[in-house]
């Protein structure tokens, strides 16, 4: 609300205004870049469990929100460790994944559950995939189970260990996913624990 004094005295106070705010899991930051996939910099195809999306060479977006798409998702169990395969476009690059866990609108560095080791190709390959590798995506022991948001991101010229989710980088692209997270396994093995099983 706002409030006004008056020079001759006496003040006046206006009726309350509400601003909306919308959840965070709509409110994720993108990140800027000059030059996106323009030059061949992106993310050709990735391989996650079930989830299989081979978006090609061809630069669209650096940003892809895939999150709508329902064959573009896969359920994952907590504890475990899955083999992320990647493959890049027409320049070598780095990856790296995070899951926002807490479903706050930020993939934070401690959310960061895997990243390539040096970079994947070399030179450049105008049209046609660079090279291909994979990665493994390690899920924390107990994760809030339900959808989450995975966000793989792939830049030039950065190490995989050193790629945040959300920095200025001239060549990047960027991909989103929704994913599930099961604790069926877990839960039965914390069952059978009790019990002496």
């Amino acid at each position: 609300r706002l409030q006004i004094a008056c020079a001759t005295g006496g003040t006046g106070t206006s009726i309350p205004v509400l601003v909306g705010q919308n959840p965070p899991t709509e409110c994720y930051c993108i990140p800027t870049s000059s030059s996106g996939c323009s030059l061949g910099d992106l993310i050709a195809r990735v391989v996650l469990n079930t989830l299989d999306n081979n978006s090609g060479t061809a630069c669209t977006a650096f940003y892809n929100n895939y999150t709508n798409n329902p064959n573009l998702t896969t359920t994952l169990q907590a504890g475990t460790s899955y083999v992320c395969e990647v493959y890049a476009g027409a320049y070598a690059q780095v990856y790296a994944a995070w899951i926002d866990y807490n479903d706050d609108g930020i993939f934070d560095i401690s959310e960061r559950t895997g990243y390539t080791i040096g970079t994947i190709g070399s030179g450049f390959t105008s049209g046609q995939i660079n090279a291909s590798s994979s990665f493994v995506i390690s899920l924390a022991c107990t994760p809030p189970a339900g959808s989450h948001r995975l966000r793989i991101r792939g830049a030039y010229f950065v190490n995989g260990d050193q790629t945040t989710s959300f920095i200025f980088l001239k060549n990047l692209t960027i991909l989103i996913y929704h994913i599930n997270i099961s604790w069926i396994h877990t839960q039965r093995h914390w069952s059978a624990i009790k019990s002496g099983g």
